[in-house]
């Protein structure tokens, strides 16, 4: 079930993916670059880069509830080598590979098979300027969804979105939304369990409350209650809204 696999469009950069620095002789006929940009470690310091982006671009749409210390674990998880090495294994990478030396090892076989990954995500990149990022970054996303999926549960968009959605409603020149605590936090079954409300000073307003949210943390519970406010209040929420009009 891995979803297709984008082509490079240029010949150079594909042959470059595949081909060991083992491999120091020779070339690709009429393309005349180096010897060293014909092996895939060029490509797979660049990879590495783009890769990481576009994993911490997925988990910063997707989880905004999450703390930072589990968008860097989730990540980590993501980007790996033993992630990116089954990746490659999966699309048969592993057979594609050219090279004169003898690799002796699991842990030597293991960082290859990643590099080679990393190195066909920025050939995929390289090759189409204007379009090869979002290519990319589309198939990743769905390669890494199950992935996802096993690490946590993205938070719904429209929820994801609320915080931003009820400033653009009513924020202005000194008026404030303010995210407070609500009681203590509880547990419960080991899951820690946050209430917290925004509140409204401004348009007539002195610290009302608009919406509350629960989560399993502050930020999480502070969407949920931006979420609350614009789905649920009635009253001060849309009188603040005509009087910025």
């Amino acid at each position: 079930n891995l979803p297709p696999l984008p082509p490079i469009k240029e010949y150079h950069l594909e042959f470059a993916t595949f081909r060991h620095i083992s491999l120091n002789q020779g070339g690709v006929p009429g393309v005349s670059v180096g010897k060293e940009e014909m092996s895939y470690e060029r490509l797979e310091f660049l990879g590495d880069a783009y890769i990481e982006t576009m994993a911490s671009r997925v988990i910063y749409s997707r989880y905004p509830h999450l703390l930072s210390g589990q968008h860097s674990q989730m990540r980590e998880l993501m980007v790996k080598n033993e992630t990116l090495a089954g990746y490659s294994r999966a699309y048969g990478f592993d057979q594609r590979i050219m090279r004169a030396e003898i690799m002796r090892g699991e842990k030597t076989w293991l960082k290859i098979h990643a590099d080679v990954f990393e190195a066909y995500v920025a050939a995929i990149v390289e090759a189409d300027p204007e379009n090869g990022f979002s290519i990319a970054q589309e198939w990743l996303t769905a390669l890494w969804a199950p992935l996802l999926l096993k690490a946590g549960k993205p938070m719904d968009l429209s929820i994801a979105d609320s915080k931003n959605e009820l400033m653009k409603l009513i924020l202005y020149k000194n008026v404030k939304l303010e995210y407070k605590m609500i009681g203590e936090m509880e547990r419960i079954k080991g899951i820690q369990k946050y209430t917290m409300g925004v509140y409204l000073t401004g348009w007539g307003f002195e610290n009302e409350l608009l919406g509350t949210g629960v989560g399993q943390n502050k930020t999480e519970a502070g969407f949920a209650a931006a979420a609350d406010a614009i789905k649920n209040n009635k009253t001060a929420l849309p009188k603040a809204v005509e009087r910025k009009k």
